[in-house]
């Protein structure tokens, strides 16, 4: 498998006020992506809802990502389930779509199981399959980190090839990358404050929720890091904090996403599982988000 690497936005799951995949929307958002020169796209994360879509809804978005990408771009798709038994159902359909590889997260709900049970939850999730899998470090949702330790124990396993860390604490994050490093896994960082400084650091690849709404400079952001160029990575880091408060601000930050791809006229800001629908009257939030928007076309 090639490497995973580069640009990787965790797509949203565009939504019909009834709940169903609107796949029109996929479609805009894949050729937007496309457009700026995005490595691949992760579904069904946290940004894409991953976790409280239906089994019908998840199928529906992860096959929609990959007809629209038509094996342009890689398509990772997220397993995030609180079992193994779960998520083993999730891998089975990554599997029959097509889609070039299954992203795990740690068990959750049953918290505090410790290391050896996030180990077996990969393990076991993968069963007797040959899909290459990413595993996603996301504690302040699960409950149930991936310590340096299982990181490099999984990295004994041919089919894991990377990990994505949102963990967000950048000692914590830089642990991991290291761990990943000396065990041959791609890196990958997700939480937005700290891309510059992981790239820098030698991460692989960025997974950024905001890319969703400023593709292009995310994609600036990573490649000036990747070059090396301290100056241009930190000052796009900067302008990626404030393009990140234009588009979460007011209520959940899910929502907010939403709402924001909404106002940009990728999909409607319909979520799933019972997220708070957002009231975007502010004209201030508005005019901040259609700035962003031309910026990151310029």
């Amino acid at each position: 498998m090639p490497r995973v690497a580069g640009l990787i936005p965790p797509v949203i799951t565009p939504l019909t006020a009834d709940g169903k995949v609107d796949r029109a929307a996929v479609l805009r958002v894949m050729e937007r992506l496309v457009s700026a020169g995005v490595d691949g796209v992760f579904v069904m994360g946290s940004s894409g809802e991953g976790p409280s879509l239906s089994d019908r809804q998840r199928r529906d978005v992860a096959t929609a990502y990959v007809e629209a990408s038509g094996g342009r771009v890689p398509v990772y798709v997220g397993a995030l389930d609180p079992s193994p038994e779960r998520a083993a159902t999730t891998v089975d359909m990554v599997i029959s779509i097509g889609a070039d590889a299954v992203v795990l997260g740690g068990p959750y709900y049953f918290t505090g199981a410790g290391p050896e049970h996030v180990r077996a939850h990969v393990l076991q999730s993968l069963g007797g399959t040959d899909v290459p899998a990413i595993v996603y470090n996301l504690p302040q949702a699960t409950g149930n980190p991936f310590t340096p330790d299982v990181v490099r124990h999984l990295a004994a396993d041919a089919r894991i090839v990377a990990i994505k860390d949102s963990c967000g604490v950048e000692a914590d994050s830089l642990a991991l990358q290291a761990a990943a490093a000396g065990a041959g896994l791609d890196f990958l960082q997700g939480a937005e404050a700290l891309l510059a400084t992981s790239v820098l650091h030698g991460a692989a690849g960025i997974i950024p929720g905001a890319a969703n709404i400023v593709p292009r400079l995310c994609r600036r952001l990573f490649d000036a890091a990747a070059s090396g160029d301290v100056d241009v990575a930190l000052a796009l880091q900067a302008d990626l904090v404030v393009a990140c408060e234009a588009i979460y601000r007011g209520g959940h930050w899910l929502s907010a996403l939403k709402a924001t791809a909404s106002e940009f006229g990728l999909c409607g800001p319909a979520t799933s599982g019972g997220l708070p629908p957002l009231e975007r009257g502010d004209a201030v939030v508005v005019e901040d988000v259609v700035r962003v928007a031309a910026e990151d076309a310029a």
